[in-house]
């Protein structure tokens, strides 16, 4: 409770010392799940940045992510996800826009001395061009780790995947659970296929007021990737790109005894549990890619610390 507290100050200060007319840095929407934040660089270009709040916060940094395609951001954000704890956000903020400001060779925001650590100087922690290529390097090669698992996903888009004989049996005989089931009679939620393909579900849930977009591996010893499609929603354990974060989701969780309808079921308890709220100001839909980054720093966050386990009282 008291880091819970810490952290709405903490997110009330950046909000206070980089509001929206800010020159160089801004905050967009803060809450104690997620905060946007937005660097304008010197071309006047805006590079929005996310962080998700995870929670066994400051036991665990946030994961940072944006859709900006610079290989020095991006490996910037990787390094505060996979930063040492405590990872406070305020000690992260400054980070960032330190960060940030040395790579554009611009002036740092005098409010960053407020949310510094104690004893600050403006260019202590600032990294060397050698981290910037080991960490562009580690991005790199993590990449290339996951170029198959990619050029499956993109098989999926095209409706040219395939699975082994046994898990497309599995998967008819899950279909066909389902249609038989009094959750999905009842309207609970809704199933399509999409081009009529067993290995990608469009899943309604909530008399279709929530779509979740749904791979199915061919292996049933490989968890789905699910993915929140619309609307755009704040909390319920969502991350950017519409990632959910359920350790039932990773090979680390994953059983080949769940039913696909039990994982329904449990992602819309997960979203109940989490208070899941439509977030009505924010426009556009999340995206597939940007919903697979983070749930990737998400595996590899929790792959250093483990998940949370809520009491049992709690579910």
């Amino acid at each position: 409770m008291a880091c819970l507290q810490k952290l709405r100050q903490d997110v009330a200060m950046l909000e206070s010392l980089f509001p929206k007319e800010h020159e160089r840095f801004q905050v967009l929407s803060a809450s104690v799940d997620e905060i946007t934040v937005q660097f304008i660089n010197p071309q006047n270009k805006p590079i929005v940045v996310t962080a998700n709040v995870l929670e066994n916060y400051p036991h665990v940094a946030p994961i940072w992510f944006s859709e900006c395609d610079d290989s020095t951001v991006t490996a910037i954000l990787q390094s505060l996800t996979e930063a040492e704890a405590p990872c406070y956000i305020l000690l992260q903020t400054h980070e960032l826009v330190s960060r940030l400001c040395s790579y554009y060779n611009v002036t740092i925001p005098t409010e960053l001395i407020s949310i510094g650590p104690v004893g600050d100087e403006r260019d202590e922690g600032m990294e060397s061009d050698d981290d910037y290529i080991l960490m562009e390097e580690e991005t790199t090669s993590r990449k290339d780790a996951g170029d198959e698992e990619v050029s499956h996903r993109e098989q999926h888009l095209t409706g040219a995947a395939a699975g082994s004989v046994t898990a497309t049996d599995r998967l008819m005989k899950e279909l066909k659970d389902i249609y038989r089931s009094d959750h999905f009679k009842n309207g609970v939620y809704s199933v399509e296929l999409v081009m009529d393909s067993l290995y990608e579900w469009h899943i309604a849930l909530f008399e279709s007021m929530i779509m979740l977009n749904w791979f199915t591996s061919c292996s049933s010893f490989e968890p789905p990737f699910v993915r929140l499609v619309s609307p755009t929603i704040t909390n319920g354990f969502v991350l950017g790109g519409g990632a959910i974060c359920m350790e039932l989701l990773t090979r680390q969780g994953w059983s080949s005894a769940y039913s696909i309808e039990s994982l329904i079921l449990q992602i819309a308890a997960t979203l109940v549990k989490g208070k899941a709220r439509i977030n009505f100001s924010v426009k556009g839909q999340y995206t597939l890619a940007r919903a697979q980054h983070a749930f990737s720093l998400l595996v590899q966050t929790h792959a250093k610390s483990g998940w949370f386990t809520p009491p049992q009282a709690d579910g």
